[in-house]
């Protein structure tokens, strides 16, 4: 959009605009700035107006992380017909080392590396995910969470946000090769064929068409 490119003339996603006009357009300054925020904003949600989505966040009370809601915001957000995405980062606290922050900084000006130059920064991210994984957190934890922010807003307000592009990826859920688990484990806890057609695109799509009549 014209306004973002105004905002950042670098054209990439993502690009975070501040209240008081700054402007911060690198994925990891962005998590950064996430991090040091003491709540997600959503004191001023008005149920009256457009629907929520909360696309990468999850349970503070299960990992007290400040991208994380508490689960009293997250029954207020289902309770406004919003939907939270749970995410697999911020499972644990996040293991930012200085190679990582280095991986970053190529990651963010992916645009002007040589195609063998991506190649080789691509080789490298997984041999350090490998040697030093950036969340200390699996497929097992994952699933809990998803099962307590379930508990907590139900499935007709639970959706997937795994941001594999900026960092996601844990063990035993590094890609949507191992999207079939999740579903597994969600059938294994007594989770419906309309459950999880809710949870995997009925969610979104509600809300999204919600947001299209307005």
């Amino acid at each position: 959009p014209a306004a973002m490119i105004a905002a950042s003339p670098k054209a990439t996603v993502p690009v975070l605009m501040l209240a008081e006009g700054r402007v911060i357009d690198e994925s990891l300054e962005i998590m950064r700035w996430a991090l040091a925020q003491a709540d997600p904003q959503l004191e001023g949600l008005d149920p009256g107006e457009y629907l929520a989505v909360l696309s990468h966040s999850g349970s503070r009370d299960f990992t007290d992380l400040p991208r994380n809601l508490s689960d009293d915001r997250i029954r207020k957000l289902a309770a406004k017909g919003g939907a939270i995405c749970v995410t697999s980062v911020f499972l644990a606290p996040m293991n930012m080392t200085a190679e990582r922050a280095a991986l970053f900084e190529k990651f963010e000006n992916i645009e002007t590396l040589s195609q063998a130059d991506r190649e080789e920064m691509a080789r490298q991210w997984r041999a350090l995910d490998q040697r030093d994984p950036i969340w200390k957190a699996d497929f097992e934890r994952f699933v809990q969470a998803t099962l307590h922010v379930l508990k907590v807003a139900g499935p007709d307000h639970v959706c997937f946000g795994a941001d594999w592009d900026g960092g996601g990826g844990i063990a035993g859920l590094a890609d949507i090769t191992a999207l079939p688990h999740v579903t597994e484990r969600l059938k294994a806890a007594g989770y419906s064929e309309a459950d999880l057609e809710k949870m995997w695109s009925g969610n979104i799509l509600r809300i999204l068409r919600a947001a299209k009549v307005k």
